[in-house]
């Protein structure tokens, strides 16, 4: 299995064994809290969602509705998670590259695909900001370097570029049934 899906498969797990958890990321994939909104993008909304008990914190990219329907999401959520392990396995060979959020799940709550992935914010703790190319995240003199905004063609390109192979959108399936999330 890809280590980097490896990786959010036990974070998916340990996130089912909690059903506040769940009902949160159910909650914020229908009916969103503004108090919880961390950031819009032109394809996403961003929340967070909590924390799991070994400390990860969560956020959950939920499409913008009107962005091209269920299947245009669903791909879009592919897309992001495989750039996601592209850039995992790049930044293990680079770590000089901003890194990528540490995990990746799909989501799907009655039919509407979201992804749960890292709050780099750690619940507001942190400032993220956007860069040049990137994000970056910052609290007092801690400075990290970011990608987050992986929708788009040019982080398949930089992928490419690093790892001399283009990524596999949908191979694993972020989506498929052994590896989607339904809260």
């Amino acid at each position: 299995m890809d280590p980097y899906l490896g990786h959010s498969q036990t974070v998916k797990r340990e996130v089912s064994e909690h059903a506040d958890l769940l009902a949160r990321i159910r909650g914020t994939s229908l009916a969103p809290d503004p108090a919880a909104h961390l950031n819009t993008g032109t394809q996403n909304s961003i929340y967070a969602v909590g924390r799991t008990p070994s400390g990860l914190y969560l956020a959950l990219r939920s499409p913008i509705i009107g962005m091209g329907g269920r299947d245009e999401a669903l791909y879009r959520g592919e897309t992001y998670c495989a750039v996601a392990s592209g850039l995992a396995e790049a930044y293990a060979r680079d770590p000089s590259i901003p890194r990528p959020p540490r995990f990746c799940i799909g989501v799907l709550a009655d039919g509407i695909p979201s992804i749960l992935t890292e709050d780099v914010s750690e619940g507001r703790a942190y400032h993220v900001r956007e860069v040049e190319g990137h994000c970056e995240r910052s609290r007092g003199s801690e400075r990290e370097r970011l990608f987050l905004d992986l929708d788009g063609s040019d982080m398949e390109m930089f992928v490419f570029t690093k790892l001399g192979r283009p990524i596999d959108v949908g191979n694993p399936s972020y989506f498929s049934a052994e590896h989607v999330l339904l809260p």
